[in-house]
């Protein structure tokens, strides 16, 4: 383990992301009840079985990533600083080199530029969507 957890998240950080995504569904209660004492179980144990074989600096990005989102939702206001924290996260891993066995250098930071690209997008939505509701 070269991060500072087992896994990329902390098995607090994986409860609250799972609650906030089902609080989000349209599920019956007793479907979201269901979710919530499964699901982060099973993340958990698969997160501390692969995410600790990521390779640094990526588990490093990937910790800092999930902290910063976690420790800002949790008063469910999203103030400019943690915003910036969360974008310059965002920033790091896009600037980012990798290398991908098996796959030219100019298709593998492309795919991973898309990829990552993708999620900055969807965190920038969630952080948008949260803003304007408080």
């Amino acid at each position: 383990m070269l991060g500072k957890k087992e896994g990329l998240a902390t098995r607090e950080e994986i409860k609250f992301f799972v609650d906030f995504a089902v609080e989000e569904t349209d599920l019956n209660m007793l479907y979201k009840t269901g979710i919530k004492i499964v699901v982060p179980a099973l993340v958990d144990s698969l997160d501390n079985k692969v995410g600790d074989k990521l390779p640094e600096p990526w588990q490093t990005y990937c910790e800092d990533m999930i902290t910063s989102i976690y420790e800002a939702l949790q008063d469910k206001v999203l103030t400019d600083e943690e915003i910036d924290g969360i974008l310059s996260n965002v920033a790091t891993i896009l600037a980012a080199e990798i290398d991908v066995p098996l796959i030219e250098e100019a298709d593998e930071v492309e795919a991973f530029e898309y990829l990552m690209k993708y999620l900055a997008v969807q965190v920038r939505y969630v952080i948008n969507k949260r803003k304007e509701n408080s």
